[in-house]
């Protein structure tokens, strides 16, 4: 699938129909009126003009004439006078973003829409979104742009909590978005995405958004005064009535129908309500024991897959296990830490083709690791051995660093064990771990951090909705001259930029499906606007994905996280280093890792390359970053020695050296005192005492270039020992500048460089000067282009685009493939075990860490490199990281 192809002759296509409006001189209306405290052009419409071609004129959208002419929308006529915004809504938009005092995002009107359906689709209480539009009335003109207060903006509208300040990064300009024509999809309800759907065709009928609406009997009022549990919502399972909910958090079916507007005694798969805080609730209210309504289940007295027990009597003491759908011997035997033969020694009879609700009886017992041993009989693929256990080929590879793809007969492959196994610890003998307990606090980091309630199966029943929101830019197709377009290349032509991207992620989609997974895909065109990107809020299928992904831009971004966090859906940003967007929002998970974490491996990097170096640490001013600085200076002051010793012979030598740069210097003499490391040195001690040795103290030099330029380091360096000179930069002129110094004295001085925070950012360094400072640096991405699966993806690549894949290809596939691997195995446990969900890709390692109390992640893992005869290559994660946060496998 040629996607370039398909997206150029769609930009042509377009370009072609809207050429001859572009070829009518337009003048700009020099008549502007006042209208209900609006500024307006007032255009006279003439021969050939057309309502696109006047957008552009006035740089206004055709909604935006249509919105403010309705009567245009049944053609224009000639002489008609047209009212055109003198600002049009895209700087409105983003001065109402930057200076409201509250957070919100978005809402486009329908006809005749009104606060209190609002009310009902945000779930959130009509009075908010009054206040939050004072200037709005109800029913709502089509096409109006209703201000969706968050629930962290409550207290603000009331008076009780003070205004948000203006941190937000949001480029307010004076250009408005260019007109994308909406083509409706079929498949996708008539919205703006591309629907991509890898489950089997089903009905509809019980989607969310084709919601009948309740009888008007089984609703009660909205109360808005109801105390909810904040930042979450109960998403609807198959099969869930409002009764049952309400018995789940047993609390009275009246306060959950009354803390949701609308809701009635039935409820759809998928929606999303609202749970009171019963803690909250007033004492009056009679409360009710848990699941008191649900259906008893009742076992039956007899069962014919209840496997007959062995004759004699079990080695261990027993419990029972009813199969359940898509487990297998293997897994349940790996659950509770037991082989296939050990089930089949306690069942007479067993085979290991079992059926759903057969009775298994399972040996309880106790093992010292947490791994049970598989013997390969024949030569097999590693994957097919996970699916015999169902669980991700990562968790063996972990327990099994050293195996491949594939694995040979008469090989031991050690399976992590389930929750339900028993792991004791071996006793100590003669003060000396056994050697099986050395090898369970091998894995001992897996056990403890795995959460007990985390469970690792893949879902292959559930219809995951994924929704992917892109820039494509298609809507710059208006300003190309086609025949320039044409002849020349076009390298920076922005519908192709991330283009890759997305190519990248169908590939990840791909492989995922044919591991059994089930996704609906919708991919969005969002680019930096933001009416644009409020266009594609509206769609409805919106409010119930399991997963966001993007936008890329920050103004498009902070309106979607809003969003999401509304509707409690985890957002995933992937390509921005801003800390604001975890923040400042909820739900959002960050790709790029956090600066923070690399103060750990720096402490590791002195210790290990480091340890006899006189340590500098160079920023450019003492107040940007002065929080990370300071985190970076006490995490090598904690490594260094706090006195380093020299030899009084090479003090001497030094001496002399020194010495005979005076020209009035006698060799015959004893050469006079000298400073080293900003220390007096006396040579005539040193004589009298050669083979003893000089102690000098051993700190770290913080130096503020700003200020101090490169002095401080002149006088300190040392001549005798490795100078590590760690720069924390994020300006190219800042590092080029000290680069270049630095350069300049490595004839007198021997310099280690490490470049802090994000050099990878930073275009068109000089690699030979940084080759000669031997320059290590952290990197977010590496991609080894000598490893198997990286080659493998870009054979793929080749194969199904014709292309060869850029960053944004590897990108989009190890995004995508690990987020919806995720979803598959974690499920509904997805925000409460992602910290758990390590995973090494193509060009990176995902190792999330939840960011405080919230539902916010961030990457901690950062790739370290170094420049060596000019050739980058990777510090193992094994040197540089501690051992439980290393992955092993591939």
């Amino acid at each position: 699938m040629e996607i370039k192809k398909i997206v150029l002759v769609a930009i042509l296509s377009i370009l072609i129909l809207r050429v001859s409006s572009q070829s009518v001189y337009i003048p700009k209306s020099e008549i502007i009126e006042s209208r209900n405290g609006k500024s307006y052009y007032v255009h006279t419409v003439r021969k050939g003009q057309t309502v696109y071609s006047i957008a552009k004129v006035y740089n206004v959208t055709p909604n935006e004439i249509y919105f403010e002419n309705p009567v245009a929308k049944k053609g224009l006529l000639i002489n008609q006078n047209l009212f055109i915004p003198t600002v049009n809504k895209e700087t409105e938009l983003k001065n109402d973003v930057v200076t409201a005092d509250f957070d919100f995002f978005y809402h486009v009107a329908s006809k005749n829409e009104t606060f209190a359906r609002l009310s009902s689709i945000y779930l959130i209480p009509e009075r908010y979104i009054f206040k939050a539009n004072p200037n709005l009335s109800s029913p709502l003109r089509e096409g109006e742009y209703v201000k969706i207060p968050v629930e962290d903006s409550f207290d603000i509208l009331d008076g009780k909590a003070k205004k948000r300040s203006s941190t937000r990064s949001v480029k307010a300009s004076n250009t408005g978005s260019a007109y994308s024509k909406r083509v409706n999809n079929p498949a996708s309800n008539n919205s703006s995405a591309s629907k991509l759907n890898t489950s089997d065709n089903r009905s509809k009928s019980n989607s969310a958004n084709n919601r009948i609406p309740a009888d008007i009997s089984e609703t009660v009022s909205f109360n808005p005064d109801i105390a909810v549990i904040p930042d979450y919502r109960h998403v609807v399972i198959l099969g869930e009535t409002t009764k049952t909910i309400a018995n789940k958090y047993d609390i009275p079916v009246d306060i959950l129908k009354a803390a949701n507007p609308g809701l009635g005694n039935n409820v759809t798969k998928g929606d999303r309500l609202r749970v009171p805080d019963k803690t909250k609730l007033q004492k009056t209210i009679k409360e009710q024991p848990l699941n008191n309504n649900e259906p008893k289940i009742i076992e039956p007295t007899t069962d014919t897959n209840i496997s007959i027990p062995a004759a004699t009597s079990p080695q261990y003491e027993t419990i029972k296990h009813k199969v359940k759908k898509k487990e297998t011997l293997y897994s349940i035997g790996r659950e509770y830490g037991v082989t296939v033969s050990e089930l089949m020694q306690a069942n007479n009879g067993l085979t290991t083709t079992i059926s759903i609700r057969q009775i298994i009886l399972v040996p309880k017992k106790k093992i010292s690791t947490p791994y049970i041993i598989h013997r390969v009989e024949n030569k097999t693929k590693v994957s097919k051995i996970a699916k015999l256990y169902r669980i991700p080929v990562y968790q063996i590879k972990e327990y099994n660093p050293e195996v491949g793809k594939r694995v040979y007969s008469g090989q031991d492959i050690k399976i992590p064990v389930g929750n339900h196994a028993i792991i004791m610890t071996l006793p100590l003998v003669n003060d000396k771990v056994s050697r099986s307990h050395e090898q369970s606090d091998r894995y001992k980091h897996i056990t403890e951090n795995r959460s007990s309630h985390c469970n690792f199966t893949p879902d292959g029943n559930r219809i995951f909705k994924i929704a992917l929101m892109i820039p494509m830019f298609l809507e710059e197709a208006d300003s190309l001259n086609k025949e320039e377009f044409l002849l020349s290349h076009q390298p920076f032509f922005s519908p192709f930029r991330f283009i890759q991207f997305y190519e990248g992620a169908l590939l990840a989609l791909d492989s995922l499906t044919k591991q059994g997974m089930k996704v609906e895909m919708y991919v969005y065109d969002v680019g930096r606007n933001l009416t644009k990107t409020t266009e594609v809020l509206r769609q409805r299928e919106l409010r119930n994905m399991d997963l966001i992904i993007g936008p890329f831009y920050s103004n498009s971004f902070n309106q979607v996280a809003l969003f999401a966090g509304n509707f409690n859906i985890p957002i995933v940003n992937p390509l921005s280093y801003r800390e604001a967007v975890i923040n400042d929002y909820k739900t959002v998970i960050k790709v790029k890792p956090e600066i923070l974490s690399q103060v750990v491996m720096i402490k590791t990097y002195v210790n290990i390359f480091a340890n006899y170096s006189k340590v500098f640490l160079i920023s450019q001013t003492s107040y940007k970053d002065a929080d990370k600085v300071i985190e970076i200076n006490n995490g090598i002051i904690s490594e260094l020695e706090p006195q380093i010793k020299f030899s009084n012979e090479e003090l001497l030598d030094l001496a002399f050296a020194v010495a005979q740069r005076d020209t009035l210097y006698e060799d015959v003499n004893t050469p006079p005192p000298f400073i080293i490391e900003n220390t007096e040195i006396y040579p005539s001690i040193l004589e009298s005492i050669p083979s003893d040795s000089t102690v000098i103290n051993n700190y770290l030099i913080r130096i503020n270039y700003a200020t101090d330029s490169l002095h401080p380091f002149l006088e300190n360096a040392s001549p005798l020992r490795n100078n590590l000179v760690l720069l924390y930069g994020t300006k190219k002129s800042f590092i080029l500048d000290v680069i270049n110094r630095l350069n300049e004295c490595r004839d007198t001085f021997d310099i280690q460089l490490l470049g802090v925070p994000t050099w990878e950012r930073i275009n068109n360094l000089s690699n030979v000067e940084m080759n000669n400072l031997n320059l290590s640096y952290f990197a977010s991405n590496y991609i080894n282009y000598q490893s198997e699966s990286t080659q493998d993806f870009i054979d793929t690549f080749r194969n199904n685009f014709s292309s060869e894949p850029d960053y944004y290809a590897f990108s989009g596939f190890d995004v995508t493939y690990y987020f919806l691997s995720s979803l598959f195995y974690l499920g509904d446990d997805f925000s409460d075990c992602l910290d758990q969900f390590p995973m090494k890709l193509l060009q990176s390692t995902y190792s999330f860490k939840r960011v405080a109390n919230t539902d916010n992640f961030e990457n901690k893992y950062w790739n370290l490199l170094q420049l060596k005869h000019m050739t980058k290559i990777k510090i193992p994660d094994n040197i540089i990281l501690p051992e439980k946060e290393v992955l092993t496998y591939d």
